[in-house]
């Protein structure tokens, strides 16, 4: 009997494991020239599958766009993103880079497919496309090990208690 409660331990601990949060990118590189009155625009898709499975929980998700303005004489520059929000984003654009949140649009498309598609378009002056980086922060939850862990706990709190009724 002490044999097999040794046994029963050592599987169910064995099996009791917690998925951690992990943080996983993946960074594109370019030197792409765009001008807004050509009406410019340039499409990425990120894939981070693997390592990351469709469906697991996200905490947050951010990509950051790299850029270089190529002379200061020229004005402002903007651009605009299409596929992270619903409306998308306009900003102005610097030499260096520019991090935006992801809205629930892209969001889903990581969550439900692994990957993350963007249209980058020039809206006025002109600019360099350096590339961008995508950063999927992953939520920690539970293995079936540890609920089975839990379960082998409450039975045995049960078997206790019917033991000490009779």
């Amino acid at each position: 009997m002490k044999l097999l409660k040794l046994a029963v331990l050592f599987l169910v601990s064995a099996f009791s494991t917690q998925a951690f949060a992990t943080l996983i990118t993946d960074t594109f590189t370019t030197d792409q020239y765009m001008r807004a009155d050509r009406g410019d625009s340039f499409t990425h898709t990120h894939d981070i599958s693997p390592p990351y499975v469709p469906g697991t929980a996200i905490d947050s998700a951010s990509l950051t766009l790299r850029f270089m303005d190529d002379t200061t004489t020229d004005g402002s520059e903007y651009a605009s993103v299409i596929g992270l929000r619903l409306l998308g984003d306009l900003f102005e654009v610097d030499t260096g880079s520019e991090s935006l949140d992801l809205g629930w649009l892209g969001l889903a498309q990581i969550f439900f497919g692994g990957n993350l598609t963007y249209q980058l378009t020039a809206t006025y002056g002109d600019f360099r496309f350096l590339g961008s980086t995508l950063a999927v922060q992953t939520r920690s939850v539970p293995e079936p090990g540890t609920l089975a862990l839990l379960g082998a706990g409450l039975i045995g709190l049960g078997l206790v208690r019917r033991r000490n009724r009779t």
